[in-house]
């Protein structure tokens, strides 16, 4: 396989696949092979200029990493750049670890997940029996955006479904973090480069803030709140139909949130939203306070680490039920051809294991298994909780 050769900030020669393992519209993905014991990967501009424009940021970002000196899941949650590269003398990407396990996020929220090109053990996340593993990787999100928020010097801005990484454990990682706004000492040093209509708060489409003048941190609470809606219903929480908008961003702009004051102003609310009223008090309530309150008073949204206590209350709160079968898409000639040959074989028992829940949460993150609930708390104390069906 070809190679490339580029050199790190500290003087360091890498190896890079020329073959990419994705390709994108700013530039492409390739693995790091010559990288020592550190996996890496590397992403490389397609245009100089680009990369000339995020050349600054990234190097102040990783000079003042908030994960350098971080637990190992702080730093799988949070995939931060690791090296400047350089070729031919000049900046034409960086490094950064890879997430092995992961999808997108996006497909998480899609309705009737998992979808039949994904392996079993992404069952346990089917709606609406699955609610128990979303509040896991919903609180994974929470605790993955406080860490960077009590920094007082990032926010992610553009934080959106195609950022986000989830595993079937419900570990997160947010990704794509090149263009994230970075501030020192309340003082702007470089606003975010990139933000998505669908998840910017209304005060943005009012055109009452712009985010190359810098925003605040309520701009990512409303953004996270959206996606936290989407994970534990698996629709946008401002998706439906009206006499005038088009789009979400005006149903955002207007503050027409579905369970809001203004619902009976909306033509048509999916059926995907009712299950909402099933959701525990606490997170209704916070889910009120971002999209009512929070519309006209920007301060008033909910933090991170709310979310991540309320959303970790609701863990303990909902059992994990053993996922149905899926149903099963039609066969290919292939697949029925095998059937057919495999008719004669002895049949297999059937084997039963008990599903409970176990969850263990460090500082930052809940890890889903299958006996109970291990909670650290911290030094040497563990609580551990069973839940039964």
């Amino acid at each position: 396989m070809m190679h490339s050769t580029y050199v790190t900030h500290t003087g360091i020669p890498l190896q890079l696949e020329s073959k990419p393992l994705k390709r994108g519209g700013e530039g492409t993905i390739h693995r790091v092979t010559g990288g020592g014991t550190e996996e890496l990967l590397a992403k490389i501009w397609h245009k100089p200029e680009k990369a000339l424009k995020a050349h600054q940021r990234l190097q102040w970002m990783i000079n003042n990493s908030p994960v350098a000196s971080a637990t190992q899941a702080v730093k799988n949650a949070i995939i931060w750049p690791r090296h400047l590269l350089f070729g031919q003398g000049r900046f034409a990407g960086f490094t950064m670890p890879p997430v092995h396990e992961g999808i997108k996020l996006f497909s998480l929220i899609q309705a009737g997940f998992p979808q039949h090109n994904l392996g079993k053990e992404w069952d346990t996340f089917q709606l609406p029996w699955g609610l128990n593993p979303r509040l896991v990787a919903g609180y994974n999100l929470a605790q993955a955006v406080h860490f960077l928020h009590q920094t007082g010097k990032f926010m992610l801005v553009d934080m959106k479904p195609e950022n986000i990484l989830v595993k079937p454990n419900g570990h997160i990682s947010l990704i794509d973090l090149d263009s994230i706004q970075v501030s020192e000492k309340g003082v702007l040093l470089f606003p975010a480069t990139a933000f998505t209509p669908e998840y910017a708060p209304p005060e943005l489409h009012n055109k009452k803030i712009a985010t190359l003048s810098g925003v605040a941190r309520s701009y990512d609470l409303f953004s996270m709140a959206a996606i936290l809606y989407q994970i534990l219903l698996a629709v946008h929480p401002f998706q439906a139909s009206h006499p005038k908008n088009t789009t979400l961003h005006e149903n955002i702009m207007q503050g027409l949130w579905v369970h809001g004051p203004r619902k009976d102003e909306l033509h048509r609310i999916p059926q995907l939203h009712n299950p909402y009223t099933n959701l525990p008090a606490a997170l209704q309530t916070l889910f009120e306070k971002t999209f009512v309150a929070g519309h006209a008073d920007p301060a008033s949204r909910v933090a991170a680490d709310e979310w991540a206590r309320a959303l970790l209350t609701a863990i303990r709160m909902t059992p994990r039920v053993k996922p149905r079968p899926r149903k099963k898409a039609a066969p290919s000639a292939k697949t029925a051809a095998k059937k057919s040959s495999a008719a004669t074989a002895p049949k297999r028992r059937k084997t039963h294991t008990q599903v409970n829940q176990h969850i263990t949460t460090t500082h930052t993150c809940i890890e889903l298994r299958e006996e109970g609930v291990n909670i650290t708390l911290g030094g040497n104390l563990m609580v551990q909780i069973k839940f039964w069906k």
